[in-house]
């Protein structure tokens, strides 16, 4: 629809309609991919919670502090109280109370002591641990978690598959109500702008955009949504059924 307009457009010399038509359609899409890219951070971000400088051991014993993504498979990282832990590792020294839950969903800290598994993502709640990297930065498992996440995007819910359908039907109607504007006024340009109110675009793009924006904020609230079909399943769904597991009962 858009190029046909364009074509009208050039087809008639008007090159400032045609300039002003592809300004917009530049804002548009600008628009589009600022909103993508702004649902899809906030999510990144809640989930992963990345942090910019990071305390590194050196082999002669001090302490250094250099951006997250200096750090490489070896290096001896030191987190406190408080800190979010940035790599996938063991724990070589010390001794600390981790919250897992972004990885198991545990509502308790999880003791961890030499030899014990620690992941990006997780949170140190008390002491002091030095953990020696193993995997660092995209090959981390909750790194794993974003990718299946952008995946996951491609796992189309029902109803943005009926909206993409409604949306193809609108078209050949647009190119018809197009068509007898130009019987009736004989004015290609009059012809053309029909084909520019059009509302295929609005319903194709909402229920992408309204997935992701769904798909942040039940992270915000500690919920991973897997993709939009998954949210179709819980609307349509009467019964939770649940293990006894910490998550639900607080360890007790």
């Amino acid at each position: 629809l858009d190029a046909s307009a364009l074509c009208v457009c050039f087809l008639r010399r008007d090159f400032r309609a045609a300039g002003t038509l592809l300004f917009f359609f530049a804002l548009s899409h600008f628009l589009e991919m600022w909103t993508r890219n702004r649902a899809r951070a906030g999510l990144y971000r809640s989930l992963t919670g990345r942090v910019e400088k990071v305390w590194i051991r050196t082999e002669d014993g001090t302490e250094i502090q250099v951006d997250e993504e200096e750090l490489v498979e070896g290096s001896l990282v030191v987190i406190r109280a408080g800190g979010l832990i940035p790599v996938d590792g063991v724990v070589e020294e010390g001794e600390a109370l981790v919250n897992q839950a972004s990885m198991t969903g545990e509502a308790l800290g999880v003791r961890k002591h030499k030899g014990g598994a620690v992941f990006a993502g997780t949170t140190v709640e008390e002491g002091e641990i030095f953990i020696r990297a193993r995997t660092v930065g995209s090959a981390t498992r909750v790194q794993s978690i974003v990718r299946y996440i952008e995946e996951s995007e491609a796992s189309k819910a029902g109803l943005q598959g009926r909206a993409e359908r409604l949306a193809d039907s609108i078209v050949p109607l647009s190119f018809i109500l197009s068509g007898l504007v130009y019987l009736l006024t004989r004015d290609p340009l009059k012809a053309g702008n029909v084909l520019l109110v059009d509302y295929s675009c609005a319903i194709r793009l909402s229920t992408p955009l309204s997935v992701l924006t769904a798909m942040r904020q039940g992270n915000e609230k500690g919920i991973l949504i897997k993709g939009g079909r998954y949210l179709e399943e819980v609307a349509a769904a009467d019964t939770a059924v649940f293990d006894k597991t910490g998550t639900i009962t607080l360890a007790k």
